[in-house]
């Protein structure tokens, strides 16, 4: 379950994972005013920024997709099918309240992520680059990679741990975007290339050692705090269901 729903959050890394074959020059580093406390307009733009490549309605998408695959493929164990012989429906009923409480939980969460990638982004890109990459995030072929990349289908759905490793989360962001790039066009592939190259392409490319943890951070927050929420809501449900039997 945590591999399916892991690429959901990967697509901040999206452009740069797709385009870090692309033979480039290093991007330079960008000339700042200031220090970040000093650049209240360039925080703003970082904070635009990560709401656009990282909408709030595509997060929580995207990590309902992954909560349904990891359903789909779940194994039960013996505990779970005696519970569900003696209360028919139980797990398909914890199933849907637990889809409503990640959605509600990413709902929280999608702020956070927003902030701290405001805070990379702030902090090592410049005012004209985080523009740049704003402007092509809102072109046809940026939103439809963004989305491809956020609903692509994980190559593995092997951890069951809480905990997401930086390892973990390049090779699961390298496989989405190979997915989504299978979804382009050759003119969109073409776009994605020629922006990957840009200065604000390689600027955003250098960026993704920085980003890795960040998310990989955010992402382990939301799954713990999931597994700690439906502790409670599973014997709620439970509760429920023996009731209803014992009438």
């Amino acid at each position: 379950m945590i591999r399916s729903l892991a690429h959901c959050l990967l697509f901040p890394l999206a452009l740069a994972v797709s385009t870090g074959a692309v033979a480039a020059p290093a991007a330079q580093a960008p000339v700042r005013a200031g220090p970040a406390a000093d650049r209240p307009a360039s925080k703003l733009l970082a904070l635009e920024l990560a709401r656009i490549g990282q909408p709030r309605e595509l997060l929580v998408e995207g990590v309902l997709m992954g909560f349904d695959l990891a359903a789909a493929e779940q194994k039960q164990d013996e505990e779970s099918l005696a519970v569900e012989k003696q209360f028919p429906g139980f797990l398909a009923a914890l199933r849907a309240r637990g889809r409503d409480e990640l959605a509600s939980i990413m709902t929280e969460r999608a702020p956070i992520l927003h902030e701290r990638l405001a805070e990379v982004y702030v902090a090592n890109l410049s005012d004209a680059d985080m523009r740049a990459i704003i402007a092509f995030f809102q072109t046809p072929t940026g939103k439809k990679f963004v989305r491809a990349m956020a609903m692509s289908p994980p190559a593995s759905n092997a951890a069951d741990d809480l905990d997401l490793t930086e390892e973990e989360l390049a090779d699961a962001g390298k496989s989405a975007a190979g997915q989504a790039m299978k979804q382009m066009s050759g003119d969109e592939w073409i776009e994605l290339v020629k922006f990957g190259m840009s200065p604000a392409g390689r600027a955003n490319r250098a960026l993704t050692t920085k980003v890795q943890p960040v998310v990989a951070t955010v992402f382990t927050e939301l799954m713990t705090d999931f597994a700690e929420r439906m502790r409670p809501i599973t014997l709620e449900v439970l509760e429920k269901y023996r009731k209803t039997a014992a009438k």
